[in-house]
């Protein structure tokens, strides 16, 4: 049998109160428990404590225990005290991409479609401005397309709180009527320059 103590690292846990706990693990031995069957063990005993809110760190050390881990591996042996702080709501990554790249999708058509209502009266967009429009709509439906059906996430979750940071962006230079956005350059050079800068 392996058992390891937990405790709070800093202030207390509201959502595991009654840290320190003690984690047994019955006819096992310290190459056959990793970290993520210790979140399990203290998601079970503190159910909002769920794994992915979980940092577990040797104690009076920073660095995260990977999930993968055995305990052997940590160097962590019967008896040991692990640190566990709480990282606050997460996210899974597909959640936080479908979100961020949203937020464009929305925005601009809005801005480019109903200038009255943002700029108080009607707008005469340019043949720069419409191809970029076009392209910035084309670029965040790949992005989307690309996070819902082809890319894999190393980590499964992120901050909640992080997941607006992109959400909005400027569509000034896409929507407004500014005559010096205009460029003697060809419409094909500008667009070129877009889908070389932006992916």
């Amino acid at each position: 049998m392996v058992s390891v103590s937990v405790s709070a690292v800093g202030r207390p846990i509201a959502l595991a109160k009654d840290l320190p706990t003690t984690l047994e693990f019955p006819g096992k031995a310290a190459e056959n428990v990793t970290i993520s069957d210790l979140k399990q063990a203290l998601a079970a005993k503190f159910p909002k404590f769920y794994p992915s809110r979980q940092k577990l760190t040797l104690k009076g050390e920073k660095k995260a225990l990977t999930d993968e881990a055995t305990l052997k591996d940590a160097g962590i042996v019967d008896g040991d005290e692990l640190s566990a702080k709480d990282l606050g709501p997460q996210a899974s990554w597909t959640t936080v991409f479908v979100v961020e790249y949203i937020g464009p999708l929305i925005i601009h058509p809005l801005v480019y479609h109903f200038p009255n209502i943002f700029y108080g009266g009607p707008v005469q967009h340019s043949l720069l401005q419409r191809y970029v429009y076009a392209m910035v709509m084309l670029h965040f439906l790949k992005r989307e397309y690309e996070t819902l059906f082809v890319h894999r996430f190393s980590h499964g979750t992120m901050p909640f709180a992080y997941i607006f940071r992109k959400f909005v962006i400027s569509a000034e230079p896409v929507c407004h009527s500014n005559p010096k956005t205009e460029s003697a350059l060809h419409p094909a050079l500008h667009i070129t320059i877009f889908w070389v800068v932006l992916p």
